[in-house]
């Protein structure tokens, strides 16, 4: 199965025809936010079943289950494998510790084993994933790490983006300075999808701010 994840940034009507193919889509932040606009997302993917909240769409041309649906995090079975789609918040450390508590406690113990969990994270997982200029990030803080490395060791995950070469999956310009990281994240089990390549085409050439993640079992 191939699975594409990125993070529009509210702009996925402009560029998912550019998508590389994929028989699984999963997208943070595929329109504004500022109301739940999910009973709109068939008009935005050319995709035969199509399901979304308020920050997160799910798409295929196959018939998938949606086994939990909440704003940030949605479970689905697609042909039998468990995949889960989260948007973590972007507005502190606190409300990104409590998702993953929740994601490790409730959501993943619920299900039983995934396959694949991926999504935008807004966390560099380690201080070498997270830049301000020249400098380690000073944005996310040792509890959320803890917090991220919790999730992962309870349920055998790995962060697929840790043995690849690094590379941004966000960069902006902050007070002179070029914030860079690596927060657009997959995490599966040993022997599971792996990541084949990040899309930075579609960050680069500014159709979003966030690098896509190609993922493959």
């Amino acid at each position: 199965m191939r699975v594409i994840s990125i993070n529009a940034n509210c702009r996925l009507k402009q560029f998912v025809a550019d998508l590389p193919p994929s028989d699984l889509l999963l997208v943070q932040e595929w329109a504004s936010h500022q109301q739940d606009r999910s009973s709109e997302a068939s008009a935005y993917v050319d995709m035969k079943h199509v399901h979304a909240t308020r920050y997160l769409l799910v798409a295929s041309d196959a018939p998938f289950e949606v086994l939990l649906a909440e704003e940030r995090v949605m479970v689905i079975d697609a042909g039998g494998h468990t995949i889960v789609n989260v948007y973590l918040p972007a507005d502190g450390g606190r409300p990104r510790e409590a998702l993953l508590h929740h994601l490790r406690d409730f959501v993943l113990p619920a299900i039983g084993p995934v396959d694949l969990v991926a999504g935008d994270f807004n966390l560099a997982p380690r201080p070498e994933d997270g830049w301000y200029g020249p400098e380690p990030s000073s944005w996310n803080a040792k509890y959320e790490r803890v917090a991220f490395d919790d999730l992962c060791s309870s349920h055998g995950l790995l962060d697929l983006g840790a043995d690849a070469p690094w590379a941004p999956t966000f960069e902006r310009m902050n007070k002179d300075k070029m914030t860079s990281f690596r927060c657009d994240l997959a995490l599966a089990p040993a022997g599971s999808y792996v990541l084949k390549e990040y899309l930075h085409e579609f960050r680069r050439s500014k159709k979003t701010d966030h690098s896509g993640l190609l993922l493959e079992r």
